[in-house]
């Protein structure tokens, strides 16, 4: 049986590390959220965004984790939060992450967290 959250949960900590990965290539600029969905979507890969929130979910738990800086640029309160709204950068935390400067973070799967297999008792 597939445990589907799970396989969610692995899902997103894949996109946030390619997620970072962009923010990194993109740094002499601040890249929209649309520009970063354009280069994700662009990019081989098994991991696809389920929709623009998806994004916005991921671009939000990176600048939660101070990974990323996200600018909200709408003028009116009233203005949905769109990806075209988002300009977004890596902060020096995020770049350390990238550089594998930093310990291993469960939120984002850049490879370094060994998976611990089960043993049974001899």
């Amino acid at each position: 049986m597939i445990d589907f959250e799970a396989a969610n949960l692995a899902r997103d900590a894949r996109l946030r590390w390619r997620v970072l990965r962009l923010l990194d290539v993109f740094k002499p600029v601040s890249p929209t959220g649309l520009q970063i969905k354009d280069a994700l979507e662009s990019a081989a890969g098994k991991d696809r965004l389920e929709d623009e929130q998806h994004l916005i979910k991921l671009l939000t738990d990176l600048g939660n984790g101070g990974y990323a800086l996200i600018v909200d640029t709408r003028t009116l309160r009233r203005e949905e939060l769109t990806l075209g709204f988002m300009n977004c950068s890596i902060t020096h935390k995020g770049t350390s992450f990238v550089a594998r400067c930093s310990p291993p973070d469960p939120l984002i799967d850049d490879g370094r967290i060994v998976k611990q297999r089960l043993t049974t008792g001899n």
